[in-house]
C-alpha cells in the first residue's frame, strides 16, 4: 500500500509537475473567492510562502488581514525573511494560540492531513472554536478509498483521511460544498468549504 501511495507522489513531483501547478492553480482560485473582504484570516501555514516552489499563494490573501501558522519554526524563519512585515505565528493545529471567535475565514490547504486521523476532531474542534459565527472554513486534504491509520513519507509524514469520517468531525459546520481537485489509484486530493453555525 505504501509504495502505491508513494509512487503516485513521485509521479506528481516528476512526471507530472503540469498536475501540481494544476492543483495549485486550484488553491489559488480557493483564496480568491473564499477571501473575505473583511475580517482576520488565518492561514494553516506558511510553506509556500517561504520554502515552496509555488510561492505565490500569499500575493491573494491581504496581508494587513492574514495571519499564517506553521510549526516548523525553521519554515517561519524562511518565510519572515521572504515577507517580514506578514503575521506569522508558530503553533499547531490542534492547540491553536488563538483566542475564540478571532477569524472570519480559515484555510487549510492540505495541512490537516499531517496530523494523525485521531486528531481529526481535536483540529475541527479547534477551528470551529477560532472561527466567528457564520465564519468559513476552506479545508483541503488527502484522503483514501478506504481507512488507513498509517502515513507515509512524502518529505515528511502523509496521513490520508477517510471522507466520512470527515463529514462526521465536521460537527458544528454546515458543508455547502465539496469536490475532488486530484485522483489516483485509491487516494485523491478533496476540497470542503464550511460554515460554522
Amino acid at each position: 500500500m505504501r509504495s502505491i501511495v508513494s509512487r503516485i507522489y513521485r509521479k506528481l513531483l516528476r512526471r507530472d509537475r503540469v498536475e501540481i501547478e494544476r492543483i495549485f492553480d486550484h488553491y489559488r482560485k480557493l483564496l480568491r473567492e473564499n477571501g473575505p473582504a473583511i475580517g482576520r484570516v488565518l492561514k494553516t501555514d506558511c510553506f509556500n510562502e517561504g520554502v515552496g516552489d509555488f510561492r505565490d499563494l500569499g500575493d491573494i490573501l491581504d496581508p494587513n488581514r492574514t495571519t499564517y501558522l506553521e510549526i516548523d519554526v525553521a519554515v517561519i524563519e524562511k518565510a519572515v525573511a521572504e515577507h517580514p512585515d506578514w503575521d506569522f505565528r508558530a503553533g499547531d493545529i490542534r492547540k491553536l494560540p488563538f483566542d475564540d471567535f478571532t477569524f472570519n475565514t480559515i484555510f487549510d490547504l492540505s495541512t490537516v492531513d499531517h496530523v494523525p486521523p485521531s486528531d481529526l476532531n481535536t483540529v475541527l474542534g479547534e477551528y470551529h472554536r477560532v472561527l466567528k459565527y457564520n465564519g468559513k472554513l476552506v479545508m483541503v486534504a488527502w484522503c483514501a478509498d478506504e481507512r488507513r491509520d498509517e502515513p507515509v513519507d512524502w518529505g515528511g509524514l502523509q496521513y490520508f483521511f477517510y471522507e466520512p469520517d470527515i463529514m462526521a468531525a465536521m460537527s458544528g459546520f454546515s458543508l455547502y460544498h465539496r469536490d475532488v481537485i486530484h485522483r489516483g489509484d485509491g487516494v485523491y486530493l478533496a476540497e470542503f468549504i464550511a460554515r460554522k453555525t
